[in-house]
């Protein structure tokens, strides 16, 4: 699935993805979370709020797209102006 490059960036470096899902009525919503970890059938996730909530699992089949978050451009803050070599 080409959207497990979204995973790894919402859980590497604690940032937000925009994902579109399908509920069982084939009702479509997009959702924007922070991703804890996945595996071939589940995505934990943490629903991006400012509010405590508990982490939250769905089914990846019901993921139907990811992107980046709106004002997230997918550079990391981390990486800007760090040079790894010093």
């Amino acid at each position: 699935m080409n959207d497990e490059r979204f995973f790894v960036y919402s859980r590497d470096h604690h940032k937000a993805v925009r994902v579109m899902t399908e509920d069982e009525s084939g009702v479509l919503r997009y959702m924007n979370i922070r991703v804890i970890d996945w595996d071939a059938d589940t995505v934990t996730y943490l629903p991006n709020t400012q509010r405590a909530v508990k982490a939250r699992s769905i089914p990846r089949k019901r993921i139907l797209s990811a992107s980046y978050a709106r004002g997230d451009s997918g550079e990391s803050d981390l990486l800007k102006g760090y040079d790894a070599d010093e």
